[in-house]
């Protein structure tokens, strides 16, 4: 098991609203590219992980963080656009090579722990991969460093929800439920309806029911239409019937997933996966292991390019199978769960 420790890395209460701390002064202009797609260029003149203030033709503009993909420094090294269109596109091990490629030496420091925010990115996927020589402390090591320093950078509640992240991964279960709960309420609402997200599924796997069900609702409630947010919330619908079952019966629960399902895109890789997963949950709960079985194929034959769901389907696999006899197919699924997902959650359970 990874171990964590919450002492040097919680800097800052993320609840808590951050006081505008003045950058360095740069004479480079920054280009902070917004989730719409918009651009805005200016001097950067304060930062923090509520909002940035550019000067515009002597004029200051403030954009809140929740507004923001990412920001060009002015000073940064050519490779970082490249960087991130990298991670945009999960190829993780080409971000990593040019990484390690830039030098950071007389960067400011937001642009220095911009590099590091991804870096820390970039190791914690290829570390969730299982890539050898990579692994989740080596991430949690640049985060901390991260965390120490940039309490006032525009990452940061990214970089702390990445942090609960990787202690769930870890199956420091109660470690991730302290993080995400200290992240519901930050004003940044993608922020927040992430959290909620995370917290229930944390809740749920601890079997804490009734708050995994308050996280679901929570998360449901935000008022955000962009993809990601409509996503995270059909998320929290799929699991918060899970959750709303219980340990009780499933019969309610599994008509309102298969009713998803029936609407949902054949298409949609992320959503499916993830339904059938619960479908196989709530079998499993109620001793169908046929029926589990069933579900559980349907994510790996066919939706197997969900990387979150892929190995939690293959976890369950490997125990129907190695109930009933089925040693080959298990063998096999334990392999792929190992090489393909070695830092994940289920692997780490499967290890254990």
């Amino acid at each position: 098991m990874q171990r964590f420790s919450l002492r040097g890395l919680w800097v800052a209460c993320v609840c808590a609203m951050a006081v505008a701390v003045s950058t360095t002064p740069a004479v480079a202009q920054e280009t902070v590219v917004k989730l719409d797609g918009s651009r805005v260029t200016g001097k950067l003149t304060e930062m923090n992980s509520l909002e940035i203030s550019l000067e515009r033709n002597r004029q200051a503009t403030k954009i809140p963080v929740q507004e923001i993909d990412h920001i060009r420094f002015g000073d940064e090294p050519q490779r970082m656009n490249q960087v991130r269109e990298q991670i945009s596109g999960r190829q993780y091990e080409q971000a990593a090579k040019e990484l390690a490629a830039i030098s950071w030496e007389g960067l400011r420091p937001e642009t220095v722990l911009d590099g590091l925010y991804y870096s820390a990115r970039v190791k914690a996927e290829l570390a969730l991969m299982g890539v050898p020589g990579q692994s989740l402390t080596d991430a949690v090591t640049l985060l901390r460093r991260f965390q120490e320093n940039g309490k006032n950078h525009f990452q940061f509640n990214r970089a702390m929800l990445l942090f609960g992240q990787l202690a769930f991964a870890a199956d420091r279960l109660p470690l991730a439920i302290e993080t995400f709960q200290g992240l519901t309420g930050v004003p940044d609402q993608n922020i927040g309806l992430q959290a909620y997200v995370e917290l229930g599924q944390a809740q749920l796997l601890e079997k804490k029911y009734d708050a995994a069900t308050q996280a679901f609702q929570r998360a449901v409630a935000f008022d955000l239409s962009d993809p990601l947010s409509l996503r995270a919330k059909q998320t929290a619908r799929i699991l918060g019937h899970v959750a709303a079952a219980g340990d009780g019966s499933i019969d309610g629960a599994v008509a309102a997933i298969q009713g998803i399902i029936a609407n949902e895109s054949p298409d949609d890789v992320f959503i499916n996966a993830l339904a059938y997963n619960a479908l196989g949950r709530l079998q499993l709960q109620a001793n169908q292991p046929r029926d589990a079985e069933l579900a559980y194929l349907h994510t790996e034959l066919l939706f197997a390019a969900n990387p979150q769901a892929h190995p939690e389907a293959l976890y369950h696999l490997i125990k129907i199978w190695s109930d009933s006899g089925k040693t080959d197919r298990a063998t096999a699924a334990r392999e792929k769960l190992k090489t393909r997902y070695g830092g994940s959650y289920w692997a780490t359970k499967l290890a254990n």
